[in-house]
């Protein structure tokens, strides 16, 4: 019975990927990363590879996220019926007027970034030496830069389909001193993700290259974790210790690693109602006061767990996956209502943002794919809002005009 559980969601995830790639939207590599974080782990737990937990527990955690998969699915499937197909198309030349006009965008948000990291006194000296205390004091400015970053995720892919060597050179260039300065894995996320969506939506390229190519990102993820474990590039006393870092690092990925959320997820199921408070509604709250009709919340679902789970007082938060997040705080009722609610978004944003529009966004949705898979729903919605209004105004400015 546990074995056709886990059968029928993994059927889900791959229906789901196929029929979003079908329908041109830009959110389909939610459903693989889902499977990282969740169907794969729970499938080596059944198949007795890992440590497992009771058998009524997982069927729970499948039986919540196939019921979250159906509603999420119907919700699309009904909005694209009913909203004007369409797919990314296989030339982008009109994205901006001119080739030049190009290369001046890229140099312009190129330099304001590198801008930025110069004001705040990040030279290429204090990047080899940087910890994360020096991001966090540049505040709200590392935000900025982030953002900056993104809107040249989906530039890379248009330079590089039409062989703009020198906006790829600086593109790159910006690229990897915000990484060697972040060392953060979203970052990379976001680029990654940004260029396997425009190869399959745009280039209609086949799946398995990006398999390999995501086995080696996720390498690569765990070897930046292992650089930020240590504190700074000049912590490395020599490679053979970073590659043991590494080495113990991809092991214990499923144990304590970025692959070990789904046991926050199933625990999050166990005992939400009972030993944890949950199903408060804390999204609805948020909403409401940022329109005005709430003057006073509680902390949103995410920093409660992770007061009640990991330590109070200390301001950290807990995403246990996109279906642990949204079942503890709206239970599994609500929690199938917003799935829903969020199939009919993705599949309206697949419309409005299409073709060479969908560009300037690529790099957000990279952003949103990664943190909706995790469980940060609010981060992930924020970044796909800030990434919406940013591509609007630059499509406004670039004078194309938004066909619905």
């Amino acid at each position: 019975m546990l074995q056709f559980l886990w059968l029928a969601f993994i059927a889900q995830l791959i229906a789901a990927f196929v029929i979003e790639r079908r329908a041109g939207s830009p959110f389909l590599f939610v459903w693989p990363i889902i499977f990282l974080f969740v169907g794969l782990p729970i499938g080596l737990e059944i198949f007795g590879v890992l440590d497992s937990q009771s058998n009524q527990l997982l069927a729970y955690g499948l039986a919540y996220g196939i019921i979250f998969n159906f509603c999420y699915l119907g919700g699309f499937c009904i909005t694209v019926m009913r909203t004007q197909a369409t797919g990314m198309p296989s030339d982008s030349g009109d994205l901006f007027r001119s080739k030049r006009q190009f290369h001046f965008f890229v140099l312009a948000v190129s330099v304001l970034i590198l801008g930025l990291l110069l004001i705040n006194g990040i030279t290429f000296s204090k990047i080899i030496a940087s910890s994360w205390r020096d991001k966090a004091d540049m505040g709200f400015v590392s935000v900025v830069i982030v953002w900056l970053l993104s809107l040249l995720a989906g530039c890379l892919c248009f330079a590089i389909d039409k062989k703009y060597k020198s906006s790829i050179l600086v593109i790159l260039f910006v690229f990897l001193t915000v990484l060697a300065f972040y060392r953060s894995r979203g970052i990379l996320a976001n680029f990654f993700i940004a260029g396997a969506v425009f190869w399959v939506l745009y280039r209609k390229g086949k799946v398995f290259p990006l398999v390999v190519a995501s086995l080696c990102a996720i390498l690569f993820a765990v070897f930046i974790r292992s650089v930020r474990f240590l504190g700074s590039f000049s912590n490395v006393t020599s490679f053979s210790e970073l590659m043991a870092l590494f080495s113990e690092h991809v092991s214990l990925m499923f144990v304590r690693g970025d692959l070990s959320v789904y046991k926050v997820y199933l625990s999050v199921v166990e005992k939400c109602g009972s030993e944890l408070s949950c199903f408060n509604f804390t999204y609805v709250s948020s909403i409401g006061r940022l329109l005005g009709l709430a003057s006073e919340m509680g902390p949103r679902v995410e920093y409660s767990l992770y007061n009640q789970m990991v330590q109070d007082g200390i301001g950290g938060s807990l995403h246990p996956t996109a279906y642990g997040v949204i079942y503890a705080d709206f239970s599994w009722v609500g929690g199938a209502v917003f799935f829903l609610l969020i199939g009919v978004f993705h599949a309206l944003i697949r419309v409005v943002f299409r073709g060479e529009r969908m560009l300037l966004l690529l790099g957000f949705v990279g952003s949103y794919t990664v943190f909706f898979a995790r469980g940060s729903i609010y981060n992930s919605l924020s970044a796909l809002v800030i990434g919406i209004v940013m591509a609007y105004i630059l499509a406004l400015c670039f004078r194309m005009k938004f066909r619905v």
